[in-house]
């Protein structure tokens, strides 16, 4: 069977479209089991959902960016996975981004 992290934001309560489609993924791969499937929540309610500053979101989005970086490295010595799929909305992240594709 094949292993996929799947490195994706997820929320029970807040949906939206990067949201929405790991919801499916996961609901299908619960119902047919096809892959040994790894999540990943890239979502962390350390960030407010009130913009206060640039400034304040820049220092919050690096202290998730660091935990998501270290979760993603322990993932991979962890589970060795045969694919990767990262998904992410971009904006100030896709720094973030760009270091884990490296």
């Amino acid at each position: 069977m094949k292993t996929i992290l799947l490195v994706s934001p997820f929320s029970k309560i807040s949906t939206g479209g990067i949201g929405t489609w790991t919801r499916n993924i996961l609901d299908y791969n619960a119902s047919f089991g096809k892959y040994n499937l790894i999540h990943q929540n890239t979502s962390f309610n350390l960030k407010s959902n009130i913009i206060t500053s640039n400034f304040i979101r820049i220092l919050q989005g690096l202290l998730d960016s660091s935990i998501i970086i270290s979760m993603f490295i322990v993932n991979i010595f962890k589970y060795k996975p045969n694919t990767i799929h990262y998904t992410s909305s971009g904006s100030y992240a896709l720094i973030k981004d760009l270091i884990i594709v490296l």
